[in-house]
């Protein structure tokens, strides 16, 4: 989608946003194989996401969209922390976590460096304003 390449010609760029691309694909795959042996069928298609839009409208450059991107790992890094450090977390989880944590903690750290503290510190805002909107507050 030539049309969605933010990597504005950097094939460093590009090439983080494909190897991210095929980690998220294989947890992905690792999730799906975990919740259908637990007898959970997943859903091909998912309705429109108030979030993602509100987000999508965020992304103008390289940046942004690195920013985007640095914020969905981070969060996912954070909630995988705590799974994993939980207790009672099921082996098939935990073994999903354990192998999933460490790439999104990476991608959350590469994003990061490719995007600037201004355009993190807006797509923050947004994400805490969507959220608050989500919530009726």
């Amino acid at each position: 989608f030539p049309s969605h390449d933010r990597s504005n010609g950097n094939v460093a760029v590009s090439n983080v946003f494909k190897k991210t691309g095929e980690d998220e694909l294989r947890h992905s795959d690792l999730l799906v194989d975990l919740l259908n042996r637990r007898g959970i069928s997943t859903i091909e298609t998912q309705p429109p996401s108030y979030y993602w839009e509100e987000m999508d409208k965020v992304i103008t450059s390289l940046e942004t969209c690195a920013a985007v991107l640095h914020l969905g790992e981070v969060l996912a890094a954070d909630r995988f922390t705590v799974i994993i450090e939980h207790d009672r977390t099921p082996r098939d989880v935990f073994d999903f976590v354990a192998q999933a944590l460490p790439d999104e903690y990476y991608h959350g750290v590469v994003f990061a460096k490719i995007s600037t503290p201004e355009a993190i510190d807006l797509v923050r805002k947004t994400h805490d304003r969507v959220l608050t909107d989500m919530l009726g507050q």
